[in-house]
């Protein structure tokens, strides 16, 4: 007969688990946005300084509005979901 484990060390468990995924996660994402920079530096790096410039400010602009424009989508489909069920 095996030992079983009791509510708070299978909730014990369950939290490190979580918090393992989630900081792959986070260290996921950091690396994906420090690689976008890295590849966008590159592509700017040999042009004129107006327009390494303008493309240093457009492109995390541009990535700002994308998203924005996504969560507010999802966000009145949600509201729509919820408002009629």
């Amino acid at each position: 007969m095996r030992p079983r484990l009791g509510d708070q060390q299978r909730y014990l468990v369950l939290r490190m688990m979580c918090g393992l995924t989630y900081g792959l996660f986070g260290v996921g994402f950091h690396l994906a946005i420090r690689a976008l920079f890295e590849a966008i530096w590159d592509c700017t790096r040999s042009r004129l300084v107006n327009e390494f410039f303008t493309i240093m400010l457009l492109a995390p602009t541009l990535g700002g509005l994308i998203v924005g424009v996504a969560v507010a989508a999802k966000a009145s489909v949600h509201r729509h979901q919820l408002l009629h069920p």
